[in-house]
């Protein structure tokens, strides 16, 4: 009698040994004369898996426009402006959203006019403080 588990795998191995010999035996041969799955089936074998498909071409990159700096960016680099008693680069840039780029431009407001011209941010920034600055 023999082991069923010691036949199976001695059916796997001879199994393994004629997948590699085909495959050593013709390394060159086209696509066309490879057995297909239903050539294999008939021999009683299980098809062989597809070779991985080669990677495509690099995926392209997308352009994006850029956009351009914005005015803001000049009053930030005012000294004047970063002078003033709070100012950061989120005021700087809130208030060159409101057309003012220089103490010049703050000198002539109403501390009125500055918190209207910034809108709810207005209520929170020192204008008194700011165009005392500018007038000094």
């Amino acid at each position: 009698m023999t082991d069923p588990a010691a036949a199976e795998a001695a059916a796997l191995r001879a199994l393994r040994a004629s997948r590699l010999a085909r495959l050593r035996a013709a390394p060159e041969a086209a696509p066309d004369s490879a057995p297909g799955p239903r050539d294999a089936a008939a021999a009683g074998e299980a098809p062989l898996a597809a070779p991985p498909a080669p990677p495509g071409p690099a995926a392209a990159v997308l352009p994006f426009p850029r956009l351009a700096a914005p005015a803001p960016a000049a009053a930030a680099s005012d000294p004047g402006l970063a002078a003033l008693p709070g100012m950061g680069p989120g005021l700087a840039w809130a208030l060159g959203r409101a057309g003012i780029l220089r103490r010049a431009d703050l000198a002539p407001l109403a501390p009125e006019d500055l918190a209207a011209r910034l809108g709810p941010l207005g209520a929170l920034v020192p204008a008194k403080a700011w165009i005392a600055a500018a007038r000094g």
